[in-house]
């Protein structure tokens, strides 16, 4: 029978044999094997590349206003999607944080089961990079929060707020200071969505890869994008926490599927 898009251990015996055959060699290289190393790791440079270059563009250009200038409604003063909709809110931001606690909390009890059950087998390492990346992420976040205090759309003057504008990594004009520290950059609740993209190394097939990736990009893209049209982040928010969120999955594949020897 054929494996399946998330078939984590191979079903013949021969191919652990097999895996340790080729670490042995690879190691004898000086390339030591990552297990299922394909496309999902040679992404880390890519991705460091599309970060500075988002870093460039929203710094070097109006890119964030522009596109949040289609979002806001200036003849009226009001945002594409309202601020306080509590249906919209619980829908789309207090639903998928209960949802990603109990993930979790799921997750962190099959690890403790040793990753085994009525589920298939999971390697211990894949659920620990997958759960790492759902704490690092909102974790480094946050940090970038505090170190830019940078307002969110709907508080700075251009969109009918108090404070002004400045770029995420600039300072504002000592004649010009804001009257409260903001916190809205990066995205911190499109941080929990894109995190869920390390779903992708509970897979060593392809598909099961792709799989893995599109849950993230769907979860964090689906709620950072409510978060724009109601006035919470500009589009650099977004994509810098997607593209910490792959790089944080992938330093973690590196670190720790370099030494092992074995499928997972």
């Amino acid at each position: 029978m054929g494996r399946t898009g998330w078939e984590l251990f191979p079903r013949n015996q021969t191919d652990g044999i097999a895996t340790g055959r080729l670490s042995t060699v690879a190691q004898s290289i000086g390339s030591p094997l990552i297990p299922g190393m394909t496309w999902l790791d040679r992404t880390l440079w890519p991705a460091v590349a599309l970060l500075a270059a988002v870093l460039l563009l929203c710094q070097g250009t109006g890119m964030d206003l522009a596109v949040q200038d289609r979002l806001y409604q200036f003849d009226s003063a009001r945002w594409l999607l309202p601020r306080d909709d509590r249906w919209l809110e619980f829908i789309f931001h207090k639903l998928p944080n209960y949802l990603l606690i109990a993930l979790g909390v799921f997750l962190l009890g099959w690890l403790a089961a040793g990753g085994r059950g009525q589920w298939p087998p999971a390697p211990r390492r894949r659920l620990v990079i997958v759960l790492l990346t759902m704490a690092l992420t909102p974790s480094l976040v946050s940090l970038g929060k505090e170190a830019t205090r940078s307002h969110c759309p709907w508080s700075v003057q251009r969109y009918g707020g108090p404070e002004p504008y400045v770029k995420p990594l600039s300072r504002y004009d000592e004649c010009c200071p804001p009257a409260t520290s903001g916190a809205c950059w990066p995205a911190g609740h499109a941080s929990g969505g894109y995190a869920l993209m390390a779903l992708a190394s509970l897979a060593l097939t392809r598909r099961g890869q792709v799989r893995g990736l599109l849950t993230g990009l769907g979860a964090g893209t689906i709620t950072g994008t409510y978060q724009m049209l109601k006035g919470a982040h500009y589009i650099s928010d977004t994509l810098v926490t997607l593209l910490l969120a792959w790089i944080i999955h992938l330093l973690l594949r590196r670190a720790l599927l370099r030494t092992k020897t074995g499928p997972g």
